[in-house]
Parts: C-alpha cells; structure tokens; sequence
C-alpha cells in the first residue's frame, strides 16, 4: 500500500485554476472510523455522530483548497455488510432511515466547511457486489439478470429498480386441500387447543424474491383469524420446510418431537404468535459456517446430526488497534425475518419487512430474497452445491452449483406451551425433536389426516433471459428532497 498525502501537492505558477480534493467518505469504512473514541464526541441537533467527527478532523488536516466529499450515502439492502456503532451500517436500514441519515451526513458536511457532498446514489443498480456476497453470485456473469436484494451496493440508490413484477399472491394456489383439520391425537384430545387449519399454500416469484402465502382458516369461534380474533393464538405457531434441491439429502427430522418430513429440508421458518420468525439452515447448508453442500445418503434414513441453524455471516472482522485493543469480529443474524407489510403501496409499509401477517385474508405472507435460500441464479435456478471445506468465502466464481428443477413445500402448524418446550430465540440452532409441541395440522396432510402426504407441493419456473424493472420512489427521496430546497 502507498500513502498519498495531498499537502504534498502544491500549486504551480502555470496552474492558474488550482486544486480542489475529491473524496469518497462513508461511514461505516474503514474500521477505524467506528473504533476511534474521539468520534464520539462529535454531536449534532439528534445526538453522537462519528461521521461528522471524522469529517471535522480530516477538514483539520487538509490543505486550503476545497474538499468534495464526492460520494457518501446509506444502503437499503435487506443484509448488512458492516455494523456500525450508532445505526449508519452498510446495508440493512429502511428506505425511511436511508433518507434521515443521509441528511444528517449531508448536514455535517456543510458545517464542517466542505465544498459539498454527491450522494451515490441514483438509483439501485442490479450489476454491483459486496465481499459478503459476490463469492455467491454464481456464474457472476449473470449478476445483472437478477435482483439481489440482500446486497447493500445494489440497493443504494434513492430511486428503487425494482422487478415489475410484484406479485402479492393474487393468482391461483399451487396447493390447495381439504378444510377439516387433522385429528386430533390421543394427549391433545382431553384439552382444548386453539385451531391452527391450514387451506392453501400459495407460491410465486420475480427477479428478487420468491413469495409465499399459507392461507389459514378460522375456527368456528374465530380463534385462528378474521376481524375478532388471533391469526396465531399465543402458544401457537407455524412451520414452513423448504426442499430447495436434492430431496435425498437435507433435513427431514423437524424440532418438533418424532416429526419427519418425507424430503429432505435445507430449509425451515417457524413463525409463532408471541415470538420473532426466522429462516433457519439445515448444518451442512449454512452459508454462514462456510457449508454449501446439503448433506446426502443417509439423513432421509434418520441417520443424521444434522440440526437446524441460525445463518449468522461475519461483516466485521477482528480488528487489533496499535495500542493493542482487540475489536472482537461482527456476526449478522440473517436468519431473522423482519415483521410489517412489504407492499410499498401501504401507508405502513416497511422496506426491510419479509414476514406479513396479513388477518384481512387469513394468511402469512413471506417474501425470501433468493441469495437467502442460497440461490447464485435464479434466472437459471442455480443453487449453492460445492462439498469442499473452506475456512474462508471462496473466490468469484468458483463455488460449485447444481441446477434445482424447483423447490418443494411442506408446512404444519403446532401448540407448544411455554411450560413444554424452549422458544427458540434466533442465535444458534435447535435439535430435531428438542421441542414437546402439539401438531395441529399438516400441509400436505397424508390419507389418514395425521402426518405429512408423501408427495410434497411442487414448485418450479422457466429460466429467463430479460429481466424487467419499475422505477420508484423510495422513502428516502422526499426527505433528501426536501433538505436539498432549503439548503442556499
């Protein structure tokens, strides 16, 4: 590495117009601008901001020509790349707190006597990476035939270039089974337990997200939805198993005691009434541990220890200042899937939201960014399938994939009572069968009503070759705006 130290540059006689610095200055890198104390003492009209702390110790040591802070800005991607100490992380903000802190940057800006400030950006470009997810791209060269909506750099922009098509489950569903619910089993039969039916399991997709409804129905007291009641009674909850690829490998064994699925799983949400929801891993297939080859042979026998995960990446690395303090690493908890309604033409519409609760239709509602299910393209249904061991991501394009013929459903709904089981609170993993629940039904129910169907809901799309895109204004855009016209 080279220092350039622009007090090093002077002006020539023949240089009549001079210099001016133009700088790309963002919070969240590099590490020192989150580690150094003294940054803390920088405040402004809403309280501590390291940025314009560093903004006025930079401005202190610069020349006397004008600085341009040429690009500085907040990503909107689903993901985080990087924590930051006060909030201003890379990635992972709504498009609402996009907009207020770019004003507050832009506000520091000005104060500390600088030129001015270029926003990046824009607009979201599809082409663009992060370490945290470019190993994940696979072929990269088809990045731009996608929407990765977990990727902070594709998603800074103030305008959104988002898929055309937002589906919010309209069309038919891909599966569809009888109203009477499951019987009950023998423990469940001396007690009354909340019913939890399961209707229709609805599927779709664009460039970004693959979107699910599970469609419940009310009971005839109205416990399970509708206008007066609970969708999900407390103690209640619901299971959604993914088979992603390879039906012969995964998990088929589910927290819930003696449950199996006949597929093997690489993926589960549980969602309950009372608590988070979250996307958990089978262990072999845990981007976050370096595993990206769902385990195969003998787990469908139940010869398997295989558990389900927390998908916990690393976005900020061990750091050891000169003076020898020791910065610990940074893991993100992607598993979590953020409540609210994830249809920007709600008046509550919350951008980071992939989990909707949406009484009015008796249905839970979830959007998954591809690259969460470890999709590398699903123009062309790639999946992660590489078996080798790495103690570091790989290197672009060269982790192995397979081609999924489409993904396989499965759900069941539960009663698991605080005083019978452990709620899982979202930062490791849990053991098949660690959980005393209840079942309350099963999607796809087998003849008898009690246990899964042997043949799994089917879910499959043709590749595509044009991506198509709408342009929207994102939360952010009235608020920059609306600094912008009073600032002389």
């Amino acid at each position: 590495m080279a220092d350039l130290n622009p007090n090093h540059l002077q002006q020539g006689e023949l240089n009549v117009a001079g210099f001016f610095g133009c700088y790309h200055i963002y919070p969240n890198y590099p590490d020192f601008m989150n580690n150094e104390p003294s940054y803390n003492a920088y405040h402004d009209h809403e309280g501590i901001l390291r940025y314009g702390g560093y903004l006025r110790d930079f401005m202190a040591l610069h020349p006397p020509y004008p600085a341009l802070v040429a690009e500085f800005g907040m990503a909107t991607g689903l993901a985080t790349a990087h924590v930051h100490p006060q909030g201003f992380d890379h990635g992972g903000v709504t498009e609402r707190q996009q907009g207020e802190m770019i004003v507050r940057m832009m506000d520091a800006v000005l104060q500390e006597g600088y030129a001015g400030g270029v926003i990046f950006e824009l607009f979201d470009e599809w082409v663009k990476k992060t370490w945290i997810t470019e190993p994940y791209i696979v072929p990269f060269e088809r990045n731009p035939y996608w929407h990765n909506a977990l990727c902070p750099e594709q998603n800074y922009g103030l305008l959104a270039m988002e898929p055309a098509g937002i589906p919010f489950l309209r069309g038919e569903p891909l599966y569809t089974q009888a109203t009477v619910p499951a019987q009950a089993a023998p423990q469940q039969a001396a007690q009354a337990f909340p019913a939890v039916v399961l209707q229709n399991l609805l599927v779709e997709h664009n460039e970004a997200f693959l979107y699910l409804g599970l469609e419940l129905v009310a009971d005839g007291n109205d416990q399970a939805g509708g206008v007066s009641g609970s969708l999900l009674p407390p103690g209640t909850g619901l299971m959604i198993g993914l088979d992603t690829y390879n039906p012969g490998g995964g998990n088929p064994r589910l927290p819930l005691r003696g449950e199996k699925v006949p597929h093997g799983l690489e993926f589960l949400i549980i969602i309950s009434g009372d608590e988070e929801a979250y996307l958990l891993a089978t262990s072999s297939y845990n981007r976050g541990e370096l595993r990206f080859s769902s385990a195969g042979g003998a787990a469908l026998a139940g010869d398997t220890n295989e558990k389900w995960e927390a998908i916990r990446p690393l976005v900020n690395r061990e750091r050891i200042s000169r003076d020898g303090q020791v910065f610990p690493p940074v893991y993100s908890n992607q598993s979590v899937l953020p409540r609210g309604n994830f249809n920007p033409e709600s008046q509550d519409y919350n951008s980071l939201a992939m989990l909707h609760i949406n009484g009015g239709k008796n249905r839970v509602e979830l959007r998954l960014p591809w690259a969460l299910l470890n999709f590398t393209d699903p123009s062309t249904r790639q999946v992660m399938d590489d078996p080798r061991e790495y103690s570091d991501a790989p290197l672009r394009d060269t982790l192995q994939t397979s081609t999924t013929p489409g993904i396989y459903f499965c759900a069941l709904s539960y009663y698991l009572p605080e005083e019978r089981g452990q709620y899982f609170v979202g930062e490791d993993s849990i053991s098949p069968g660690e959980w005393d629940g209840l079942i309350l039904d099963y999607l796809p129910r087998n003849v008898k009503g009690d246990g899964f169907a042997f043949t799994l809901p089917f879910y499959s799309w043709d590749f595509w070759e044009e991506p198509v895109y709408r342009v929207r204004q994102k939360e952010s855009f009235p608020i920059v705006s609306a600094f912008f016209s009073q600032v002389d």
